[in-house]
């Protein structure tokens, strides 16, 4: 009798989860705290306090940490030795010790501006890229393999790290940044970094083996969606996968409507170059050339892929007649989700020469080779585009990409309603949701570019808070938000939240520049103070007890 109770329990229980999952969508109503918690209020940059000890002011840091110990009675410790400082800030910057050279001159060193001179010497130094764009790499689970157990190389992956250290060494300004990795190809089409950069959306984990083709798109998205939001946003956006976050104001329709924005994103290893227009062009005269040659082309294309099933079919098995579908459409013919599932499938089923030449009769093989020596005539007489890249990019092969649906208990088997791209119910004040997307003229949906200009805006009341937050954190070993990934509810409230808000307004005012952000850092007496622990004789030294967190 108990089991029985507990079934009917858990089944009354799936209806209800099922049902707040369909009703909930733009519908849902977040209680007034959810509306007014602090991570998605805009930034309202703060005015400098007014302190007693200005002479210990030198940025305005150390203006907001000091109006906090002095109402404590506390007081910032004393500078570091220049040693100490040397070498605190080599390590935070290149990740390398100080040479005793570098420390006999730093020393000797009395003149104005010598710490500002040797902030500058490291940061204009190769291994500063290096340093902070392995944070950036660990940030975007970058890897030269696909993981799993077969775990393939992605042998042009490294030009996306390449990218990355170029990024940091030029002090590319954030918000480029974000644009060049989310829409670079539609944005920059002309710039073989933006390009490159897109590889940011197709470095999911990808089980090259996969017989379910579409649980493994559908992962790769989830993963993909998941990151942007941890990343960019600081949100753990992943818990709304299956159901409504059970404490931010997240909703699962949020999941998916982020989601939509990449839904046609496709890995590729050679991409176009040039402007919008070159490409324009270039495209158009492609269409002609691909209508011309139709006849040739699909006769041919035909011909190999009923061989090559007949060589793979004892592999072509485990796929549905979905996944087949898409292997046997002629390339310029599949729709995004074709190309996609073709990705996953295609190379899975490869064959030996000897085992697809078995599969031809002799008239089968001479007209082969009739197809296939008009087809290389033809492909002389192919429109080339202004310049080609090779790299591991994810972009768009159609400006219609496929729906995108809430599913069911995260479930693909089980779509639900469509979502349409849109942004987090919370972070847009009451305005609609949804994106404005204009399809550029490349052939791509031109969603991603709705997305990076969101994302980079100066409005977004997260982005800016989120990247501070990070380098501060590189700094001093936590961030003033504890955990740099969540900025949701159940995360340590921001130890300062107004110089928190005051970093983030200062970062965009200087132009977004990373470089900029560590120089007021590192220049301020906060980040100059000893962190040798106070002996019972010195000022202050009951600072352990009033803060020993040491959060103030």
């Amino acid at each position: 009798m108990k089991r029985c109770w507990c079934v009917s329990a858990w089944a009354v229980i799936c209806v209800w989860c099922l049902g707040r999952t369909l009703q909930g969508g733009h519908e849902a109503r977040f209680s007034q705290e959810q509306r007014a918690y602090w991570a998605f209020q805009p930034v309202n940059p703060p005015s400098v306090p007014e302190v007693s000890l200005r002479h210990r002011v030198r940025t305005p840091i150390d203006a907001f940490v000091l109006e906090r110990l002095e109402k404590q009675g506390l007081s910032l410790d004393s500078p570091a030795e220049k040693h100490e400082w040397l070498r605190r800030a080599k390590f935070d910057l290149l990740g390398l010790p100080p040479t005793p050279e570098e420390i006999e001159r730093f020393i000797g060193d009395d003149s104005a501006g010598a710490y500002e001179r040797l902030i500058d010497e490291f940061l204009a130094s190769p291994h500063y890229g290096e340093a902070w764009g392995r944070h950036w790499l660990d940030l975007v689970r970058y890897a030269e393999t696909a993981g799993f157990n077969a775990d393939p190389l992605r042998p042009l992956a490294y030009k996306y790290r390449d990218y990355v250290i170029r990024a940091f060494n030029a002090d590319t300004p954030y918000d480029r940044f974000i644009q060049e990795q989310i829409a670079g190809d539609e944005l920059f089409p002309e710039s073989e970094d933006a390009l490159i950069a897109t590889g940011y959306n197709v470095m999911w984990p990808d089980e090259s083996n996969a017989s379910d083709i579409l649980l493994a798109r559908q992962e790769a998205l989830n993963d993909l969606t998941a990151n942007v939001g941890s990343v960019f946003l600081g949100l753990s956006i992943g818990c709304a996968q299956c159901h409504d976050h059970k404490f931010d104001p997240i909703l699962q329709t949020d999941f998916y409507q982020l989601q939509a924005f990449f839904a046609g994103i496709v890995p590729v290893e050679s991409v176009p170059v040039g402007s919008h227009d070159a490409l324009a062009d270039y495209q158009r005269k492609l269409r002609a050339w691909l209508e011309e040659t139709a006849a040739v082309r699909n006769e041919l294309h035909g011909l190999e892929s009923t061989a090559m099933a007949m060589a793979g079919r004892e592999k072509r098995m485990k796929f549905p007649p979905i996944v087949l579908d898409a292997i046997d459409t002629p390339v310029e013919h599949r729709t995004a989700v074709q190309r996609q599932f073709a990705f996953w499938s295609q190379r899975q089923i490869t064959v030996s020469d000897q085992e697809l030449e078995a599969q031809w009769t002799t008239s089968q093989k001479t007209r082969r080779d009739e197809l296939r020596q008009r087809r290389a005539e033809l492909e002389k007489q192919k429109p080339q585009p202004p310049g080609r890249l090779a790299a591991w990019v994810g972009t768009e092969v159609q400006s219609e990409p496929p729906a995108t649906h809430l599913l069911a208990g995260g479930g693909y088997q089980r779509p639900l309603q469509e979502a349409p791209p849109g942004f987090p119910v919370a972070l847009v004040n009451g305005a609609s949701n949804l994106a404005k997307v204009t399809s550029p003229r490349l052939g791509t949906s031109g969603r991603r570019t709705a997305l990076a200009k969101w994302l980079s805006d100066p409005g977004n009341p997260l982005t800016a808070r989120v990247m501070v937050n990070r380098i501060w954190q590189g700094h001093f070993g936590r961030g003033i938000v504890a955990d740099a990934n969540d900025f949701g509810t159940q995360t340590e409230p921001p130890m300062h939240p107004e110089l928190l808000d005051w970093l983030a307004s200062e970062f965009v005012a200087r132009g977004w520049s990373i470089k900029e952000m560590h120089r007021l850092i590192m220049l301020s007496e906060v980040y100059r103070q000893s962190s040798h622990r106070r002996s019972a004789e010195q000022p202050d030294h009951h600072g352990m007890e009033v803060d020993p967190a040491n959060t103030l």
